[in-house]
């Protein structure tokens, strides 16, 4: 019989099924029903599931993570639930050695989501040197705005340059999305910690990348700002995944607009639903988005820990 040690990175699928079972369900001998449409799922979105671990008492699982990476040397982290207080230690200490073998070189930034009400699962995160970077604000509306050609005008109601993503203009991208991050109010806390490429890599991420849906603005070849568009047919929905304006172009009606824009682009592709995160904390955004007939449908607690520091 194999020797369990207490911290180890599955393989065996019968332990990695029983890990996936305690994260999904909090019941590590749940049926295998219990996961078959997590299995299918991952199959389906090509996620890499390789890197699930557990921590043992004995031969017993008392808690699982698994660590699903995605672009731009992010990965996503999911953790068991936490039932009692005397859980939480057990939980920090698998999460503590997960995080030491990873390659700092091939993953950056670990982020996970939690309920508002996962106040366990929090402590233990935090007491293995998470930070907690904000309160996100999920929101939706119909896309009930026909598609129309994006024209935007600047204080003197002079046209704006509107460029679509292209690797020729990366570098407009790159310097449009650093500029719209002076004095922003979005996840503050994550500046500094990523390189451009891999926050552009990010965003590509999320969702189905389509170039046409990506925008940098600019006035005489001074950066405005930017909107990037993903698709979610999944969700039969598309993603705002990221607005920004720089400091001048803030308040002036350019931010309604894109959003607008964003709505046609839903209608367009034939999806129901305009979907977007914020910072619960960018009062600004949430009044853009209330005002833009967005809909708070869920909040998430967002924690982040960045490696090779």
């Amino acid at each position: 019989m194999a020797t369990i040690t207490p911290f180890q990175r599955l393989t065996d699928t019968d332990q990695r099924n029983q890990a996936l079972a305690l994260l999904l369900t909090g019941k590590p001998r749940a049926t295998p029903e219990a996961i078959a449409p997590f299995l299918d799922y991952a199959r389906q979105q090509s996620l890499n599931i390789d890197e699930i671990w557990g921590h043992f008492q004995g031969r017993e699982l008392i808690a699982s993570t698994l660590i699903v990476p995605g672009r731009g040397r992010t990965a996503m982290l999911f953790v068991s639930p936490i039932t009692t207080r005397r859980d939480t230690a057990p939980t920090t200490d698998l999460i503590c050695h997960v995080m030491a073998q990873q390659n700092p070189d091939e993953l950056r930034l670990i982020q996970t989501l939690l309920e508002p009400t996962q106040r366990l699962e929090t402590r233990a995160l935090l007491d293995a040197n998470f930070s907690n970077l904000a309160t996100l604000v999920y929101m939706q509306r119909a896309a009930d705005k026909p598609a129309r050609a994006l024209r935007l005008f600047d204080h003197d109601d002079t046209p704006l340059q509107i460029y679509a993503w292209h690797e020729s203009n990366r570098q407009r991208f790159a310097d449009a999305i650093l500029a719209s991050y002076e004095d922003t109010l979005d996840c503050p806390g994550l500046l500094g910690l990523r390189q451009i490429d891999d926050i552009i890599a990010g965003h590509m991420g999320a969702g189905e990348f389509k170039p046409d849906l990506w925008h940098a603005i600019y006035r005489d070849d001074q950066p405005v700002g930017v909107l990037l568009v993903n698709l979610l047919p999944s969700q039969h929905a598309v993603e705002l995944v990221y607005l920004g304006l720089t400091p001048a172009f803030r308040g002036i009606g350019l931010a309604p607009k894109l959003v607008e824009h964003a709505l046609g682009i839903a209608r367009e592709h034939h999806m129901s639903q305009l979907i977007l995160a914020v910072d619960e904390k960018n009062t600004p955004a949430l009044r853009l988005y209330r005002r833009s007939r967005l809909i708070p449908q869920a909040r998430k607690v967002a924690l982040i820990q960045t490696l090779g520091e």
